[in-house]
């Protein structure tokens, strides 16, 4: 009997400390503020490096105050591209009412009139694809004489402007008029969708033709 009781009272504080033990460790609410701080600060700083690596050449190539406008400039203007022939230089042909003379690598380009993009749909999928690092092939140059240059991008804020020409592919980028050209075959498709669907083909113009106003940016 005595056996029996010793052994019921055994049990009895085993399940009492077993009641009272933690089941896992305690941390205090301080600890665990300063992991989840420490594990934020991992994740932005993470994030912060992969964005400045995506970012870091094209700032490079576009430079900072031009980089700003691309992405920031309220107001966006947009056109095509037109040859002048050879025969008539620009002092042979002075720009008419709201046309505009560009000579890039020795081609003169007369713009067809400025249509306003600044509200189009796809802009902003334009302005990060100019930003991205992946957008750009850098290794790749033309091949075949310089790029036949098709269309215009200015990104204006105030005075301050910043005009990008793009060729008829699409796959190649310039600073006008004293830039460097710089491969954009990864993102070409994108690129050259968005332009048609704001300008059309610039041989027949059909923004013009459909009635849409352009005109000469401020």
């Amino acid at each position: 009997m005595v056996k029996a009781h010793c052994h019921t009272a055994a049990m009895v504080s085993t399940m009492v400390r077993m009641r009272t033990a933690p089941a896992f460790p305690v941390f205090s609410g301080k600890l665990a503020a300063t992991g989840l701080l420490a594990l934020a600060l991992a994740a932005a700083l993470g994030a912060g490096w992969y964005y400045y690596r995506l970012q870091r050449r094209p700032l490079r190539l576009w430079g900072t105050a031009n980089m700003r406008l691309i992405v920031l400039a309220p107001r966006v203007w947009a056109t095509c591209l037109v040859e002048l022939p050879e025969r008539e230089g620009p002092a042979e042909r002075p720009p008419r009412p709201r046309e505009e003379l560009l000579t890039l690598e020795g081609q003169t380009y007369i713009t067809s009139g400025w249509k306003d993009i600044s509200r189009a749909r796809g802009l902003s999928n334009v302005r990060h694809l100019l930003l991205n690092d992946h957008a750009y092939d850098w290794a790749r140059a033309p091949t075949q004489g310089a790029p036949v240059w098709r269309y215009a991008l200015r990104f204006a804020s105030g005075r301050e402007t910043c005009t990008l020409v793009v060729d008829s592919r699409g796959e190649f980028v310039r600073l006008a008029p004293s830039g460097k050209s710089v491969c954009t075959a990864p993102a070409a498709a994108g690129l050259l969708a968005f332009l048609e669907e704001q300008l059309g083909q610039p041989d027949h113009e059909p923004a013009e033709a459909a009635g849409t106003r352009r005109h000469a940016p401020p």
